[in-house]
């Protein structure tokens, strides 16, 4: 395995800590092996002949990170978020249209209050996720299945599995009934590929990261809120940016915003939620955001699915070995930031890079 890791700017070194391996190998003393550097804040370690370990980094001195699971050939760690590719690449890149930002708002569970949330997002221009759990559609307080196709209309339906259980008490042989099987219902219903989810309690199940991608599904969402604009590392392991009762206060730092990359705010939470008698979540409060957030020119208001579908389209984006072309091998347009523009790639085609 080979592991690039950026470490914050204050950490003086950086250090890698790694145990439970497979093939077996003994664990190092602690803090670990220290890291090589590579270019600014990058380094780098190897861990010849092992597939798979658990890992934290460290600075030597008392900082550490959050313990990982590290499953990759060849991967890099920047915040807590592993990627296939180097996350450094995104800076060649924008989203649809050439903007640099992007809005992505998901809610839960499917609650009669969406049709109030939707009629706010739709009045703003805002497009909205919403995951719902077929199997408890007819219960009180929810959109029946029969209208799931009308209210959602023009937003994203997502999945959140069939019953809300806890996913990781559950044995693996659970896992279809509940998450292939709720994905199969709704597609059903909206006429369309359901191709992500938001977990139940915001938990996943550790054999989820093989089975999602088997059953055609690239994205879902966490809880566990990173308060900042970052790309996912792993779509399967999206941590939202923040929770509706932040998301104002948090809307006005992205507003500001000068981004030199892309860069996206992922609010997540529940209608049912919303009440007249709470601060920073009630209807006002909602609708003071939406009205700030919607009809601007330089956010993408797109469903959680088409993000994750975009990130891997410029994921799969091919740089020649001299840096000099670019090649789209995705079904996607690609949008290439080039010479203080912007340059649409077409699916397939390759482009010339300036010397």
């Amino acid at each position: 395995m080979i592991i690039h890791f950026k470490k914050p700017r204050h950490w003086p070194d950086a250090y890698l800590y790694h145990w439970n391996a497979t093939p077996w190998a003994e664990s190092p003393a602690w803090p670990g092996a220290k890291m090589d550097p590579e270019h600014g804040d990058w380094y780098r370690l190897e861990l010849a002949g092992q597939e798979t370990a658990n890992l934290v980094f460290n600075d030597g001195a008392g900082s550490q990170t959050v313990d990982l699971r590290w499953r990759l050939a060849e991967g890099w760690c920047v915040e807590g978020e592993l990627w296939e590719t180097d996350p450094d690449r995104l800076r060649h890149f924008a989203f649809p249209g050439g903007k640099l930002k992007a809005l992505v708002l998901s809610f839960d569970d499917g609650s009669e209050q969406d049709r109030h949330l939707i009629e706010r997002f739709d009045a703003h221009g805002l497009k909205g996720t919403f995951h719902i759990n077929s199997g408890l559609t007819e219960g009180p307080g929810k959109v029946h299945a029969a209208d799931i196709a009308t209210v959602y209309a023009g937003h994203e339906v997502s999945g959140h599995s069939t019953t809300h259980p806890f996913l990781d008490s559950l044995a693996e042989e659970r896992l279809e009934s509940e998450i292939l099987g709720d994905i199969r219902a709704l597609e059903r219903w909206v006429g369309y590929p359901v191709r992500g989810l938001a977990y139940p309690f915001g938990v996943s199940h550790p054999a989820l990261e093989r089975l999602l991608p088997e059953w055609g599904l690239i994205y879902g969402r966490l809880v566990g809120d990173t308060h900042d604009f970052r790309l996912p590392g792993n779509p399967l392991l999206w941590r939202p940016s923040a929770h509706q009762t932040q998301a104002l206060e948090l809307s006005r730092h992205f507003l500001a915003l000068a981004p030199e990359e892309p860069s996206l705010f992922f609010v997540w939470g529940h209608s049912w939620e919303i009440n007249d008698h709470q601060p920073n979540n009630h209807w006002g409060y909602i609708e003071e955001f939406c009205a700030m957030m919607g009809h601007r020119t330089d956010i993408w208001y797109a469903g959680a699915a088409e993000v994750a579908e975009y990130l891997a389209a410029i994921r799969a984006v091919r740089f020649s070995a001299d840096g000099h072309r670019v090649y789209n091998p995705s079904a996607l347009p690609v949008f290439l930031r080039q010479g203080g523009g912007i340059v649409e790639l077409a699916p397939g085609k390759t482009f010339d890079l300036a010397p």
